[in-house]
């Protein structure tokens, strides 16, 4: 098989000489040209091939060893490349370069950079877009998000009205330090459970406020909840978790379509995990929420040992799947005590709701045995 216009390196001069090559089934001969004029013909046979290359360009760079190493580079034809597997030379890569260069280099490499692109996109931007837009939506559209999202899940439950009553007199007694109006709701359900909706509501189950042993560990619950609002981590966890659903909406601008998501999905936040740091953060506010009214701050550390405490006794679905009380979780807020200064004042008013709120604990719990 004859191939023209090649170029032949005869190992001794750094320029290529140009060449026509023959392949036959013995070896290949290349007939090249001097500068002088003078034509020279060389031959090797197959087992002088060291090394068969792909180059740019649909090239091959076929290298032989003969005592140096001498180079014949033609184009790429699929005879040629039959022949030189067939002697047991299959054309491959002399570098990453190379392949990146070539055609099936260049598809996978563009093939891999969108798999980068939507991996990142899936993965990082798109959550952090949904998070940023979260973070950035007027108070008074998250109220109304927050009231129709609270309304869906109170479709499902019954609610305590007494125990409601007094855990709103008990948290109106309290500073949160929030432009939230909050609006606390206990109903009857037996998991030890706690969660905020976006704008203001907290849910309080009364299998957990049945649980609790003081005033202080109620108001360390309200204000870390209370700290979720203020700080919008139950919009920003939920938009978040469904950041793939709204992204659309987002690019759109269209806030009601974001509505609907979130709407459609509002069962998902009385299980609805927080990050490391944002627990971190409500438990932080927590503290300085109860070091700002005066309240023993050490009731954190009392309703986190609780609840850990519960954990290890009940394995169903608990406070604790959602908020964690790792050891880490109560040392950090030891150390947040620490670095603040408290006095503590009795409040006479929260005192004796607190005392109305345990008496009908107690009823109820004597009539349910009754």
């Amino acid at each position: 098989m004859y191939i023209p216009l090649g170029k032949f390196y005869d190992g001794k001069s750094a320029s290529g000489y140009g060449a026509d090559s023959e392949f036959s089934t013995s070896g290949i001969a290349i007939t090249y040209s001097l500068p002088t004029g003078e034509k020279q013909v060389i031959n090797f046979n197959y087992q002088a091939i060291a090394g068969v290359y792909i180059k740019p360009g649909k090239k091959l760079l076929i290298v032989f060893y003969n005592n140096t190493y001498q180079y014949l580079e033609i184009k790429s034809i699929e005879p040629v490349v039959s022949i030189l597997k067939m002697a047991g030379h299959p054309p491959t890569y002399h570098s990453v370069n190379d392949f990146i260069s070539s055609d099936n280099g260049k598809v996978i490499t563009i093939i891999g950079g969108a798999i980068a692109i939507i991996l990142a996109l899936y993965f990082y931007i798109i959550p952090f877009a949904a998070d940023t837009f979260a973070q950035n939506l007027p108070i008074e559209y998250e109220v109304n998000l927050g009231n129709k999202i609270y309304n869906q899940l109170i479709s499902q439950d019954s609610i305590d009205t007494l125990q409601t009553n007094l855990v709103n007199q008990f948290a109106k007694e309290i500073n949160f330090d929030t432009k939230y109006n909050l609006e606390i709701t206990v109903v009857h359900n037996k998991e030890l459970n706690a969660f905020a909706t976006p704008g203001g509501h907290i849910l309080v189950y009364d299998g957990l406020l049945n649980k609790l042993e003081n005033q202080e560990e109620l108001t360390g619950l309200l204000a870390h909840e209370a700290t979720h609002v203020r700080e919008r981590h139950s919009l920003r966890a939920m938009a978040s978790d469904l950041s793939r659903s709204i992204f659309l909406s987002i690019i759109l601008h269209d806030r009601s379509g974001i509505s609907s998501v979130l709407i459609q999905n509002a069962d998902m936040l009385n299980s609805l995990r927080y990050s490391r740091d944002m627990e971190r953060l409500a438990d932080k506010g927590a503290v300085e929420t109860m070091v700002r009214n005066n309240i023993n701050p050490n009731g954190m550390i009392q309703l986190l040992s609780l609840l850990k405490r519960q954990d290890k006794t009940d394995q169903s679905y608990t406070y604790l799947s959602t908020h964690p009380a790792t050891q880490e979780r109560i040392s950090d807020v030891r150390d947040f005590i620490q670095e603040n200064q408290f006095n503590v004042k009795d409040n006479s008013k929260r005192s004796k709701i607190w005392d109305e709120l345990e008496v009908d604990i107690a009823r109820k719990e004597k009539s349910a045995h009754h």
